[in-house]
C-alpha cells in the first residue's frame, strides 16, 4: 500500500501503550474537494472525460465503453471527483476500482487485467447467496476466502469451477499475524448502480 497517515490516536491500558493510526491511499485525494464544473462538448469521449477529471496529478483508466461520446452535457455539481466518477461508472454499468499501490491518485472505470489465482475448498470461509429482489433480477453469489497480501481488487480467482472477481479485500492484524480475506463475486455484482445527483433537481443529466 502507498499513501499517507490520517487520524492517529494513542493511549494506555494498564501498563500497555496503544497507538492507532488510520492510513489512506493517494486515491483518497479524488474524494477531498467538492467541485462545480461542466463538460459540454458532446464530441468528448468518456476516455477524455475521465482524463479531464483526473487532472495533471492523477490517473483514471477506463476499460469499458471508453471510446463512446457523451450522450449529453454532464455537470459535476457539488461533488468530489470520486463521487462524479462513481456516477459516470453508473452510467456505463461498470465497476469503479480504487488503486492502493501507487503514490499518486489512480483509479479505473471498468475492470483492469489483474492476476489469476486458484483456491481450494479448504480455503473457503463463507458462502453468501442473495436472491433477486424482483422478477428478472438474477441471484448474486459471494464467496469469502482466505487471501494473500498480493491479491488486488479486480484480480480473478477460480473457485468451485467459476471464475470470480475480487470485489473486496480486508487486511487485519490477528495475534501479531497479518491476515487477509477476499470477497469474491461476479463482475456484475460489483457494478455501480445508476444514480443521480439530487442537487441537479429538474435536470436530466
Amino acid at each position: 500500500m502507498q499513501g499517507g497517515s490520517g487520524h492517529t490516536a494513542s493511549g494506555m491500558k494498564g501498563e500497555i501503550d496503544y497507538f492507532e493510526a488510520e492510513c489512506v491511499t493517494a486515491t483518497a485525494e479524488f474524494d477531498s474537494e467538492k467541485k462545480y464544473r461542466s463538460f459540454q462538448d458532446v464530441k468528448m469521449t468518456y476516455r477524455e472525460l475521465v482524463r479531464n477529471v483526473a487532472g495533471d496529478t492523477g490517473t483514471v483508466l477506463i476499460t469499458k465503453r471508453g471510446n463512446e461520446t457523451l450522450p449529453h452535457a454532464l455537470i459535476q455539481y457539488g461533488e468530489t471527483d470520486w463521487e462524479f466518477l462513481k456516477r459516470v461508472a453508473g452510467y456505463l454499468e461498470a465497476v469503479l476500482v480504487p488503486d492502493t499501490y501507487h503514490e499518486v491518485p489512480k483509479a479505473a472505470v471498468g475492470l483492469v487485467q489483474g492476476k489469476r489465482y486458484e483456491t481450494g475448498i479448504g480455503d473457503i470461509y463463507e458462502i453468501d447467496k442473495q436472491t433477486g429482489r424482483c422478477r428478472g433480477e438474477e441471484d448474486k453469489l459471494f464467496i469469502t476466502v482466505k487471501g494473500t497480501p498480493e491479491m488486488h481488487i479486480s484480480d480473478r480467482v477460480s473457485c468451485y469451477g467459476r471464475e470470480l472477481i475480487v470485489l473486496k479485500k480486508e487486511v487485519r492484524l490477528e495475534k501479531s499475524l497479518l491476515c487477509c480475506t477476499c470477497r469474491l463475486g461476479r463482475e456484475e455484482a460489483g457494478r455501480v448502480q445508476p444514480h443521480f445527483n439530487d442537487c441537479l433537481c429538474g435536470l436530466h443529466l
